[in-house]
């Protein structure tokens, strides 16, 4: 037990040093900026504070940091491109089980019109079947999944927690047109609807990307594809269009319900009553004030939405080869199950774990955002 706490107050400490930190360095651009913000970089540590006391909170925040430095750096630290197909270097690496080692001779195909270099190659997860690094293709994946998860969640539930916001503040007739559209969305099913949009689009997304250069190279850094897979990459988008259809509606309801209670606060009624402009109010009263179970609900839906990209790339409509997807992997791999098992096992175990992990970290964040949590927490560090 006294292990257990020591280990904690490090944690703490680290907090401390790392808050106060960044506060110090924008107080030198910002003359008072620490000052006036006292009290919430008060309320930040004690939240911090309550998920260093939570195991499993910990837990989901590792896992979900480890996804995120791998998609940042895994294009960068894969051994070969997603595209490699290593069949050109040795014959036997189509399907080849873990462990492979594959030999780059100077002069070959392989290190002609590859660009490998050079030398012996240890496929440490084996490789599909047409001969491409499993490793390789989960590190671009990750970056896949986690570009498609920040789209969609930057844009998707943000209409619907507009839209909530003003149905629930206006009430009347904005309100009743506003939920009425919700229904409608809500009326099918999201999957059904996502797989609808996905079929449809791919052409008309491709035909703005072949007119707009300039959001084509965005999309390929992005992405960290190849300038000649615009086609593949076209189908992967469509997926973020779609959920951003899909997502919005479920936010929508839930952001009127809060802001139905939000609004009748004695807070919201005075600056009311002092002529506050609507806008002003639903940003600066009523949504920071709602904003702590939106969090959670936001965290546990970057899990969710990995969910179901990678399930509509398994259905064949997102990513398509030669783009790396976790979806289209295991699909591309349940053609030869059980004889190349690892072509499911490894993907699969990728998507479990993120998402794994951020529904820890959402389960956490709903105990850690409670005030009560919180106070118990500042009781125990002032009586240190």
């Amino acid at each position: 037990m006294g292990e257990e706490v020591y280990e904690k107050k490090i944690l703490d400490r680290l907090v401390d040093l790392v808050v106060d930190g960044v506060a110090g360095l924008i107080d030198r651009v910002r003359p008072g900026w620490k000052k006036r913000r006292e009290a919430r970089l008060s309320e930040l540590k004690l939240t911090l504070y309550a998920l260093n006391r939570s195991p499993t909170g910990l837990l989901g925040l590792a896992l979900v940091l480890f996804f995120i430095a791998l998609a940042i750096a895994g294009p960068y630290i894969a051994p070969f491109s997603y595209d490699a197909q290593l069949i050109f270097c040795d014959t036997e690496a189509r399907l080849a089980p873990p462990g492979k080692v594959v030999v780059v001779e100077e002069g070959s195909i392989c290190h002609q019109v590859l660009g490998v270099e050079p030398g012996e190659y240890k496929l440490w997860l084996g490789a599909d079947d047409q001969g491409r690094d499993l490793l390789s293709r989960l590190l671009y994946g990750a970056r896949t999944s986690l570009v498609v998860a920040i789209l969609v969640m930057a844009v998707g539930p943000w209409i619907g927690i507009a839209l909530g916001l003003i149905a629930g503040y206006k009430g009347g007739v904005i309100d009743e047109v506003i939920m009425r559209i919700v229904d409608v969305f809500l009326a099918f099913p999201g999957l059904v609807l996502a797989i609808a949009l996905s079929a449809v689009l791919p052409e008309r997304v491709q035909a703005f990307l072949e007119a707009n250069p300039a959001a084509t190279s965005i999309a390929l850094d992005l992405f960290a594809v190849k300038e000649q897979h615009v086609g593949p990459l076209a189908r992967l988008l469509t997926v973020v269009i779609a959920l951003w259809i899909v997502w919005w509606p479920g936010y929508a309801r839930l952001v009127r319900g809060m802001v139905l209670s939000a609004r009748e606060n004695t807070y919201v009624e005075a600056a009311r009553a002092l002529g506050i402009p609507t806008g002003r109010i639903l940003r600066a009263h009523i949504l920071p004030n709602i904003l702590g179970p939106l969090l959670v609900y936001l965290t546990l839906d970057f899990g969710a939405v990995i969910l179901v990209a990678a399930g509509l790339s398994f259905l064949g409509l997102g990513a398509v080869p030669p783009l790396a997807d976790w979806g289209r992997i295991i699909y591309d791999g349940s053609q030869y199950f059980p004889n190349a098992l690892w072509l499911i096992v490894f993907p699969g175990l990728s998507i479990m774990l993120t998402v794994l992990g951020f529904n820890l970290l959402g389960d956490a964040m709903r105990d850690i955002l409670d005030p009560k949590t919180r106070r118990r927490i500042e009781f125990k560090v002032k009586g240190r």
